[in-house]
Order: structure tokens, then C-alpha cells, then sequence
């Protein structure tokens, strides 16, 4: 969207409008890569770029979200709000990674430990320890003839950073080797499925709960066969907050750009997305 019309909804007074619609609901904020921009080497800024949001911009919005009073959870809050067992605050929201970027380590832990916030990193296990990187990443490097040296320049978390930083952090799991499960099946399904959670639970020493489709790619059959795994959540395609009665459903999501700033970043727990999706049915389109 444009600065335009997020500075119009902004300053119009429709988006604290919307705001206040939706406090009550839950909010599941998505992020990837959190990079020091001081740092003129940083593998984030030449090879995923698209991913990366600045340190600043990430501490201005924990520092936001705590100011205006959210409380942060973690899946296994949602668990025990499943089961009546714990009650969710006005405003809620769960803070989380998808892929398991090393700069979570470095830039975001410190700032979620400053603001005794919490959050989960979905981990897609073959890049973990550096096994392997996403076909996006390595794409990026051979157009700019840069050689991938994880040993030298490690890009993803290690399991000995992730079990360091378990006082806050919980453990999704996003797939083993980052496919689009709706286009699998069989056994193919069955590894990317299982043995993440598998592989997350014997390495960590932990339970995990939830599933990030890697791509947001899922249907029915996908949905299915994560319930069977053990999965009680997962995170779906569509955008915007969550009533917190439907819970059992794949899970709405509010991604965060390199791009959004704190005024961004209201809109878009406000106005963006219900009209987002008012104009896209307007337009006959698919809408999230």
C-alpha cells in the first residue's frame, strides 16, 4: 500500500476506529530477518533484502506494542486458552519468525529480552546447522557471483543458539526442506511434516504445537495431516487478526516489511486488512 493511504487512514481517524474493532482479537505479527543496518556486509541486505527489517524499526515496534499495552504470548498460551484454561488479555499478540534467520539471535533476542517480550521461531530443519539455504537465497547469490560460505558466514540459527535462547523463545516447526506442501503427497508430506517435529522436539528437548506453512502453501489434506502429527496450530495465507473463539482454524497473519515503520505499523492492526479484504471482494478477487 502506499505511504499515501496509510498516512490517510492514519491521520483520518478510520484507522483508530478499526483499532478498537479489533483489541479484542488476536494478533500473530510475522517477521523473517532482523538486520543491524550499521553492518555494510550483511548477508540480509544482498540476498534477502525483501525479508529483512532494521533493528530500529523492530525495537520502535516491540517498544510500540508494549507502550500500548499487549501482552505477548506464546503457543502454549494459546493451548491453554484452547482449553478454557487461561484467560487472554484485551490485547493480545504473538511475535514470530518464519525460517530461523541467525540475525534473530544477535538483533531481535537481546530487544524481546529488554522488553520482557516473548516470541516463536519456526524452524525449516535442512537449514538449520546450515545444512542447506532457501532456492531464493542461493538464486540471489549466483546472480550477484556471490559465493555461499555458511562456515564463514553462517545465515540460519545453529540448535545450540536456539536452546540458548529458550527462556523467551518457542519452537514451530516450518517444514524440513521449505516446499509448497499443498503440492505434495504420500511420504514426500509425511517427512516435511513429521520429522520437523520430530527433529525440533529431539534436538530442543521440548514440545512443539505449531506449524508455519512454509510459502503459506496448505489445503485440506495439509491441514489433516498436521492435526495427525500433533499439530494444534498453524498459520494460514490470510491476513488480519484472529477471533480468539476460532482458534482451532489456521491462524490469520499480519506480515511486517522492511519498509513498515510504527505508523505502518498501526494501520495495519487497524484499517488495512478488513478493507483490504471489503476491496478485494469488490473485485471478484480471492481475498485473505
Amino acid at each position: 500500500m502506499s505511504k499515501i493511504v496509510f498516512n490517510f487512514l492514519y491521520f483520518s481517524g478510520i484507522n483508530y476506529f478499526f483499532r478498537l474493532l479489533n483489541e479484542k482479537k488476536l494478533v500473530l505479527l510475522g517477521y523473517h530477518s532482523i538486520v543491524d543496518l550499521s553492518k555494510q556486509n550483511d548477508y540480509a541486505l544482498e540476498l534477502y533484502p525483501g525479508l529483512a527489517v532494521s533493528k530500529n524499526h523492530f525495537e520502535n515496534q516491540i517498544s510500540y506494542l508494549k507502550e500500548k499495552g499487549y501482552v505477548f504470548l506464546n503457543f502454549s498460551d494459546l493451548e491453554l486458552v484452547k482449553e478454557g484454561k487461561m484467560l487472554t488479555s484485551k490485547k493480545s499478540a504473538i511475535i514470530y519468525f518464519d525460517d530461523g534467520f541467525r540475525d534473530i539471535y544477535f538483533n531481535a533476542y537481546p530487544i524481546l529480552k529488554k522488553y520482557d517480550a516473548r516470541a516463536t521461531i519456526f524452524l525449516t530443519i535442512d537449514f538449520v546447522n546450515q545444512n542447506s539455504a532457501s532456492k531464493s537465497i542461493v538464486e540471489n547469490a549466483k546472480t550477484r557471483n556471490r559465493k555461499l560460505d555458511f562456515s564463514a558466514t553462517p545465515i540460519y540459527l545453529s540448535w545450540r543458539e536456539c536452546a540458548l535462547m529458550k527462556d523467551i523463545i518457542e519452537y514451530g516447526a516450518h517444514g524440513v526442506t521449505h516446499q509448497k506442501l499443498n503440492e505434495l503427497g504420500g511420504q514426500d508430506l509425511d517427512r516435511e511434516i513429521q520429522v520437523s517435529k520430530n527433529e525440533i522436539e529431539r534436538n530442543l528437548n521440548i514440545r512443539t504445537t505449531a506449524f508455519s506453512y512454509p510459502h503459506g502453501r496448505f489445503n485440506d489434506v495439509t491441514e489433516r495431516e498436521i492435526r495427525k502429527a500433533g499439530f494444534l496450530f498453524s498459520i494460514s495465507t490470510k491476513y488480519g487478526a484472529n477471533d480468539i473463539r476460532e482458534l482451532g482454524r489456521p491462524l490469520r497473519k499480519i506480515i511486517i516489511g522492511p519498509e513498515d515503520d510504527v505508523k505502518s505499523l498501526e494501520v495495519k492492526l487497524g484499517a488495512y486488512y478488513p478493507l483490504r479484504t471489503i476491496a478485494l471482494r469488490l473485485l471478484g478477487k480471492n481475498y485473505g
